[in-house]
């Protein structure tokens, strides 16, 4: 049996600040690409490879793409039991 988790945007993007992901936020019909500098809930500073980086209000934000596997990506182990989502927690 597997736990339960919500996952929402702003974890989503909790989760790339702290590994380091690679995400793209699509904001009003356009998708930013970038390394997630800094959220705090209202504001999202997005780094470019070039040096620039963007600030956008989370609000704005209507999805959210990691460059990584799901959380709740499935493994095979003594028959399809799902993986506990990879969570980090503050120190």
């Amino acid at each position: 049996m597997s736990g339960s988790m919500i996952y929402t945007m702003g974890l989503a993007l909790t989760r790339a600040a702290d590994f380091g992901l690679a995400v793209s936020v699509l904001v009003e019909g356009q998708w930013m690409h970038g390394q997630v500098a800094a959220h705090d809930g209202t504001g999202l500073v997005l780094e470019q490879p070039d040096g620039t980086h963007s600030v956008v209000r989370v609000e704005r934000i209507a999805a959210v793409n990691l460059q990584a596997s799901s959380p709740f990506a499935a493994h095979d182990q003594a028959g399809a039991e799902r993986a506990r989502p990879l969570v980090a927690t503050a120190c």
